[in-house]
């Protein structure tokens, strides 16, 4: 039977509160990002590669703030002032895309949505590791990502209905978007932050630099794999078009997002919970696979049920990983550093995603819209390789 405990006293309250703000700050992104890339091609005419392009830089930036967002809340001794600025900026850049006329515009307010997503990211990460014990940590990561995907799910149907309502009208649903931002503003001061407090072995009581050597052996070599696996991952915009070239109306793109993170949503927490008792390693693999699966029917299907298909095994996929990834960075490093860790891990992969995006725009362009899926399959492969061979070095 489902229990509200997932975490032993008094820090439940506070683990809870901080899925419920993931579950707002889905929402509110969804309604904008399921429908941004359409929007950018049919009424500002934007190509596919500069599209691409766009995402990749502004994800790159993003990860690069978590690099300081993540330290600096090991360097004050706090996490939750970063996820408040966060969510205050977030909120406030929300209702400009309804007022976005030209691609430079575009470039600049996705840039700075971006950023105040990369300034919460890491602390917040970080919080949900200081708020659970090492035995419970797939399952904490697990209920946030549950509740983060049930957000996506609850922005996909509230866009759908705003587009359906407005007669398409891209620029309402996006001013929409903020109301849900907005009521997160107000969870983030119900958060309860533990103390913090320096492993019992650790007898400095300032934050430096320098200690970012004193990261495991075992992070490092989940961060590499990490970085092979997020080659693989580009932005759902890809999706989103590739999907539209199948003839599925726009209005009800949305929807099909929807279809993606109600898999999501079911299977994040099961798996979470999971990977306490058969170990972090089955599941990656097992999640990786997926993903090849994934990138090989989305290149290849030529039907409708092929695709509802392969959306079916991406829901699955990071309902596998995705809370999985988070919490095995976080296995062995000290509760210290793991600000600093997270923020490393971000802004490593944001390379990696740089990389994915501007590779999958230059393949759209050449190959058509499934050109993005080939070349995920060749990175989804090379992290298959990293992480069996991180294995069996542990093993």
């Amino acid at each position: 039977m489902f229990s509200t405990r997932i975490v032993p006293a008094p820090h439940n309250a506070s683990l809870w509160v901080v899925a419920w703000i993931s579950c707002l700050w889905s929402a509110s992104s969804l309604m904008v990002f399921s429908l941004f890339p359409t929007f950018l091609k049919d009424e500002l005419h934007m190509t596919v590669g500069h599209i691409g392009q766009m995402e990749g830089v502004a994800i790159f930036l993003s990860f690069g703030v978590r690099l300081f967002s993540g330290i600096w809340s090991d360097h004050i001794h706090s996490r939750k002032p970063f996820i408040l600025t966060g969510a205050i900026f977030s909120t406030l850049i929300k209702p400009a895309f309804s007022i976005v006329t030209s691609p430079f515009m575009a470039y600049g307010i996705r840039i700075l949505d971006r950023t105040s997503k990369g300034v919460r990211a890491a602390p917040l990460d970080a919080l949900v590791s200081d708020l659970s014990p090492r035995k419970n940590r797939g399952a904490a990561f697990g209920l946030r990502q549950s509740l983060k995907t049930l957000g996506v799910i609850m922005g996909g149907i509230f866009a759908t209905l705003c587009m359906y309502l407005s007669n398409n009208n891209y620029r309402f649903t996006f001013l929409m978007a903020t109301l849900p931002a907005l009521l997160s503003i107000f969870l983030t001061f119900r958060i309860k932050q533990p103390p913090f407090k320096k492993e019992a072995d650790m007898q400095k009581q300032s934050w430096k630099f320098s200690e970012i050597k004193d990261l495991p052996k075992a992070y490092w070599q989940t961060l590499v794999f990490c970085l092979c696996l997020f080659g693989a991952y580009f932005s759902e915009f890809f999706i989103a078009l590739h999907l539209k070239e199948t003839g599925i109306s726009v209005t009800f793109l949305p929807l099909l997002v929807v279809s993606i993170n109600v898999v999501h949503a079911l299977s994040a927490f099961p798996f979470g919970k999971l990977s306490d008792r058969v170990g972090r390693q089955k599941m990656l693999v097992f999640g990786v696979i997926l993903l090849i699966i994934v990138d090989l029917v989305f290149a290849f299907a030529l039907s409708l049920p092929m695709l509802f298909l392969g959306i079916l095994f991406i829901g699955l996929h990071w309902g596998v990983t995705r809370g999985l990834v988070r919490a095995t960075l976080a296995e062995h490093v000290p509760s210290h550093l793991r600000g600093t860790a997270y923020a490393v891990f971000y802004f490593l992969t944001g390379f990696s995603l740089l990389g994915s995006n501007y590779i999958a725009g230059t393949c759209s362009e050449h190959y058509g819209s499934a050109g993005p899926f080939l070349a995920g399959t060749v990175f989804a492969t090379l992290a298959l390789v990293v992480l069996l061979r991180n294995g069996r070095k542990r093993h």
